[in-house]
């Protein structure tokens, strides 16, 4: 059983997860893409991380916006719960080899134009090609 390939790397992840740990504290690294994708947007956007524990956003701009941040791989759609206070949102295609796209980064009364409601997980979502057609649109306008 030790040798079976997919408990090599299963292991392989959770050393890679305690490395990241160490390498920054700050994130709990249990759901990789999330996180990656949180550290992505503060390190590259210059956001400030919010405590741990803060209900509905994740970072704040240099002018005190909340920034709620999501990070896909495969997914079609970002899923999310209604935050009033929230002002922007970004969105992040993380891609196999740890690099990345912006899906979509502005307002999130915006993209909440776009939203569904999901029963099944008991919150809103965006289709992703919606918010990338928006983001678009957003720069076209500038």
């Amino acid at each position: 059983m030790g040798e079976d390939k997919v408990y090599k790397a299963v292991k392989n992840i959770f050393e890679n997860i305690k490395d990241l740990k160490e390498l920054d504290s700050s994130f709990t690294w249990e759901n990789l893409t999330g996180d990656f994708g949180e550290y992505i947007g503060i390190n590259e956007f210059d956001l400030t991380k919010a405590d741990r524990g803060t209900k509905g956003y994740d970072a704040v701009t240099s002018d005190n916006k909340k920034v709620q941040i999501k990070a896909t791989r495969t997914g079609t759609q970002i899923k999310f719960h209604l935050e009033d206070e929230v002002e922007l949102l970004l969105v992040l295609q993380i891609l196999d080899d740890a690099t990345w796209e912006v899906i979509y980064y502005g307002s999130f009364n915006k993209a909440k134009e776009l939203k569904n409601f999901s029963k099944r997980s008991n919150r809103y979502t965006i289709n992703i090609n919606k918010l990338k057609k928006l983001y678009k649109e957003m720069g076209e306008s500038k």
